[in-house]
Protein backbone atom coordinates (compact mmCIF):
# COMPACT_ATOMS: atom_id res chain seq x y z
CA UNK A 1 0.00 0.00 0.00
CA UNK A 2 2.51 2.23 0.98
CA UNK A 3 4.80 1.65 -2.19
CA UNK A 4 1.61 2.19 -4.28
CA UNK A 5 0.68 5.75 -2.39
CA UNK A 6 3.39 7.44 -2.46
CA UNK A 7 4.30 6.47 -6.39
CA UNK A 8 0.85 7.34 -7.05
CA UNK A 9 0.27 10.39 -4.98
CA UNK A 10 3.53 11.34 -6.21
CA UNK A 11 2.73 11.37 -10.28
CA UNK A 12 -1.03 12.74 -9.29
CA UNK A 13 0.39 15.85 -7.23
CA UNK A 14 3.15 16.79 -10.11
CA UNK A 15 0.23 16.59 -12.28
CA UNK A 16 -2.62 17.98 -10.13
CA UNK A 17 -0.11 21.45 -8.91
CA UNK A 18 1.13 21.85 -13.02
CA UNK A 19 -2.21 22.08 -13.93
CA UNK A 20 -3.22 24.65 -11.52
CA UNK A 21 -0.71 26.68 -11.74
CA UNK A 22 -0.22 26.60 -15.78
CA UNK A 23 -4.32 26.15 -16.63
CA UNK A 24 -5.30 28.24 -19.78
CA UNK A 25 -1.26 29.10 -20.38
CA UNK A 26 -0.50 25.18 -22.44
CA UNK A 27 2.29 23.64 -21.70
CA UNK A 28 2.99 21.94 -18.26
CA UNK A 29 6.12 21.98 -16.44
CA UNK A 30 8.82 19.64 -15.49
CA UNK A 31 8.63 18.30 -11.80
CA UNK A 32 12.05 18.77 -10.91
CA UNK A 33 12.01 22.54 -12.68
CA UNK A 34 9.14 23.68 -10.88
CA UNK A 35 8.65 26.99 -9.25
CA UNK A 36 8.46 27.22 -5.45
CA UNK A 37 4.80 28.20 -5.60
CA UNK A 38 4.68 24.43 -7.88
CA UNK A 39 6.76 22.71 -5.27
CA UNK A 40 4.52 23.92 -2.35
CA UNK A 41 1.12 22.56 -4.17
CA UNK A 42 2.82 19.11 -5.20
CA UNK A 43 3.98 18.69 -1.35
CA UNK A 44 -0.29 19.78 -0.57
CA UNK A 45 -1.91 17.64 -3.09
CA UNK A 46 0.31 14.67 -2.20
CA UNK A 47 -0.44 15.14 1.51
CA UNK A 48 -4.36 15.06 0.23
CA UNK A 49 -4.32 12.28 -1.78
CA UNK A 50 -2.69 10.46 0.93
CA UNK A 51 -5.30 11.49 3.66
CA UNK A 52 -8.10 10.76 1.34
CA UNK A 53 -6.77 7.02 0.52
CA UNK A 54 -5.84 6.45 4.53
CA UNK A 55 -9.24 7.54 5.72
CA UNK A 56 -11.84 5.51 3.03
CA UNK A 57 -12.10 2.60 5.06
CA UNK A 58 -11.42 0.77 1.73
CA UNK A 59 -9.77 -2.33 0.84
CA UNK A 60 -6.62 -2.04 -1.07
CA UNK A 61 -8.20 -3.26 -4.18
CA UNK A 62 -10.56 -0.25 -4.10
CA UNK A 63 -7.77 2.24 -3.10
CA UNK A 64 -6.02 1.00 -6.38
CA UNK A 65 -9.21 1.45 -8.16
CA UNK A 66 -10.32 4.96 -6.26
CA UNK A 67 -6.75 6.36 -7.30
CA UNK A 68 -6.56 4.90 -10.68
CA UNK A 69 -10.38 6.70 -11.33
CA UNK A 70 -8.77 9.89 -9.79
CA UNK A 71 -5.72 10.27 -11.36
CA UNK A 72 -7.88 10.01 -14.46
CA UNK A 73 -10.07 12.78 -13.72
CA UNK A 74 -7.49 14.70 -12.24
CA UNK A 75 -6.04 15.21 -15.34
CA UNK A 76 -8.71 17.93 -16.24
CA UNK A 77 -8.07 21.44 -15.92
CA UNK A 78 -11.87 21.82 -14.68
CA UNK A 79 -11.39 19.54 -11.94
CA UNK A 80 -8.48 20.58 -10.68
CA UNK A 81 -9.69 23.94 -10.73
CA UNK A 82 -12.66 23.29 -8.43
CA UNK A 83 -10.77 21.19 -5.88
CA UNK A 84 -8.74 24.12 -5.49
CA UNK A 85 -11.16 26.65 -5.03
CA UNK A 86 -13.35 24.43 -3.18
CA UNK A 87 -10.54 23.61 -0.58
CA UNK A 88 -10.05 27.49 -0.48
CA UNK A 89 -13.71 28.21 -0.06
CA UNK A 90 -15.91 29.21 3.10
CA UNK A 91 -18.17 26.49 2.72
CA UNK A 92 -16.23 23.59 1.31
CA UNK A 93 -18.33 20.26 0.19
CA UNK A 94 -18.43 17.67 -2.33
CA UNK A 95 -21.42 18.91 -4.26
CA UNK A 96 -19.10 21.46 -5.27
CA UNK A 97 -16.91 19.17 -7.12
CA UNK A 98 -19.51 16.65 -8.30
CA UNK A 99 -20.14 18.12 -11.84
CA UNK A 100 -17.14 19.09 -12.76
CA UNK A 101 -15.48 15.47 -11.39
CA UNK A 102 -18.40 14.14 -13.55
CA UNK A 103 -17.41 15.85 -16.89
CA UNK A 104 -13.56 14.28 -16.03
CA UNK A 105 -14.75 10.94 -16.05
CA UNK A 106 -15.84 9.89 -12.13
CA UNK A 107 -18.79 8.02 -12.12
CA UNK A 108 -19.86 7.39 -8.49
CA UNK A 109 -21.61 4.34 -9.60
CA UNK A 110 -18.73 2.73 -10.52
CA UNK A 111 -15.96 3.97 -8.28
CA UNK A 112 -16.78 1.45 -5.77
CA UNK A 113 -16.76 3.61 -2.67
CA UNK A 114 -19.11 6.33 -1.15
CA UNK A 115 -18.23 9.60 -4.19
CA UNK A 116 -18.85 12.24 -1.64
CA UNK A 117 -17.21 10.68 0.98
CA UNK A 118 -13.79 10.30 -1.15
CA UNK A 119 -13.79 13.82 -2.40
CA UNK A 120 -14.64 15.34 1.01
CA UNK A 121 -11.51 13.73 2.23
CA UNK A 122 -9.34 15.21 -0.69
CA UNK A 123 -11.09 18.73 0.18
CA UNK A 124 -10.46 17.87 3.73
CA UNK A 125 -6.64 16.68 3.11
CA UNK A 126 -6.06 19.51 0.58
CA UNK A 127 -7.37 22.30 3.08
CA UNK A 128 -5.20 21.18 5.77
CA UNK A 129 -1.80 20.84 3.49
CA UNK A 130 -2.33 23.96 2.39
CA UNK A 131 -2.89 25.74 5.80
CA UNK A 132 0.64 24.27 6.87
CA UNK A 133 2.58 24.95 3.60
CA UNK A 134 1.17 28.74 4.32
CA UNK A 135 2.41 28.97 7.67
CA UNK A 136 6.12 27.84 6.87
CA UNK A 137 8.08 30.76 6.76
CA UNK A 138 8.45 32.03 3.48
CA UNK A 139 5.50 30.11 2.23
CA UNK A 140 4.79 30.64 -1.42
CA UNK A 141 1.11 29.84 -1.16
CA UNK A 142 1.04 32.18 2.28
CA UNK A 143 -1.16 34.57 0.07
CA UNK A 144 -2.97 32.29 -1.61
CA UNK A 145 -4.35 30.80 1.45
CA UNK A 146 -4.81 33.96 3.61
CA UNK A 147 -6.91 35.74 0.86
CA UNK A 148 -8.83 32.01 1.26
CA UNK A 149 -9.19 32.79 4.94
CA UNK A 150 -10.14 36.51 4.94
CA UNK A 151 -12.98 35.13 2.50
CA UNK A 152 -14.07 32.51 5.26
CA UNK A 153 -14.36 35.20 7.90
CA UNK A 154 -16.24 37.35 5.13
CA UNK A 155 -18.62 34.34 4.96
CA UNK A 156 -18.68 33.94 8.97
CA UNK A 157 -18.80 37.37 10.32
CA UNK A 158 -22.53 37.83 9.31
CA UNK A 159 -23.63 34.78 10.77
CA UNK A 160 -21.68 35.46 14.16
CA UNK A 161 -23.02 38.97 14.54
CA UNK A 162 -26.27 37.93 14.09
CA UNK A 163 -25.94 35.21 17.55
CA UNK A 164 -24.15 37.68 19.27
CA UNK A 165 -26.81 40.57 18.39
CA UNK A 166 -29.75 38.63 19.10
CA UNK A 167 -32.03 39.37 21.95
CA UNK A 168 -32.11 37.24 24.86
CA UNK A 169 -35.35 36.04 25.48
CA UNK A 170 -35.47 37.14 29.43
CA UNK A 171 -33.80 40.12 31.10
CA UNK A 172 -29.72 39.00 31.65
CA UNK A 173 -28.63 38.94 35.40
CA UNK A 174 -25.09 37.99 36.34
CA UNK A 175 -27.64 34.92 38.03
CA UNK A 176 -28.67 33.38 34.23
CA UNK A 177 -25.25 35.48 32.32
CA UNK A 178 -23.11 32.25 32.63
CA UNK A 179 -25.90 29.82 31.55
CA UNK A 180 -27.74 31.89 28.57
CA UNK A 181 -23.71 32.82 27.06
CA UNK A 182 -21.87 29.61 27.87
CA UNK A 183 -24.63 27.24 28.72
Amino acid sequence: MEDFAADFTAGLAANLADKVLVAGAGALQRWALGTDEQQALRRCFESAFKHMLANLGASEDERQQVGEVFQHALTSDTAVEALLKTALAPDPSPEALRAPFHDAGLDPETLGVDADLALSLLVEGLEAALRREAGSAGSPLFNRVQSGTLNKLDHNVPRITGALLRPAPRPISLDNFFDYYIG
